[in-house]
């Protein structure tokens, strides 16, 4: 949550008053390796894009920001390398769910330069895992990336 509040004092306060309110802490005060209920995440993002005139398009910058962040923080291993690699490490993250919103990512294809990829939204709106695959892309130099929903929960994603 530290992600999307960071751009806005505003929305920083919005968002602390409603963790307080659930949780008894601030989004400084929440411990990164802790599972929270995937409801409290939910609402804050809710209250994040219903700040933007344009929430959609906030959402998916949103996630476009959380490979990066992971990077600049040491919490990628040092093997990725590949556009597939990464596609494939985000993916495995939904093995150990901790919700039983949260369902496993099937990889389905993989080609030269695409992956197709079964992937329920784990309870928040798709676009922010379309913000994080053209995130991945970004933070490795490559800006041709696209996100196709091809069928319901089924993804192409092509660079």
């Amino acid at each position: 949550m530290t992600l999307a509040i960071v751009s806005s004092p505003d929305i920083a306060k919005t968002i602390d008053a409603y963790l307080e309110e659930h949780l008894g802490l601030t989004h400084h005060e929440l411990d990164p390796e802790e599972f929270y209920d995937i409801s409290i995440f939910v609402d804050c993002m809710a209250i994040y894009c219903d700040s933007f005139p344009d929430p959609t398009k906030a959402v998916i910058e949103l996630g476009k920001r959380i490979y990066p962040t992971n990077k600049w923080t040491g919490a990628l291993p040092a093997h990725l390398k590949t556009p597939l690699d990464f596609i494939v490490f985000e993916a495995e993250g939904f093995k150990n769910a901790f919700s039983p919103d949260v369902v496993q990512r099937k990889i389905l294809e993989t080609t030269e330069r695409s992956v197709t990829m079964y992937a329920p939204s784990p309870g928040y709106v798709k676009e922010m895992m379309i913000g994080v695959w053209l995130g991945i892309l970004e933070m490795i130099d490559i800006n041709s990336g696209q996100v196709e929903e091809i069928a319901i929960d089924t993804w192409r994603i092509s660079w």
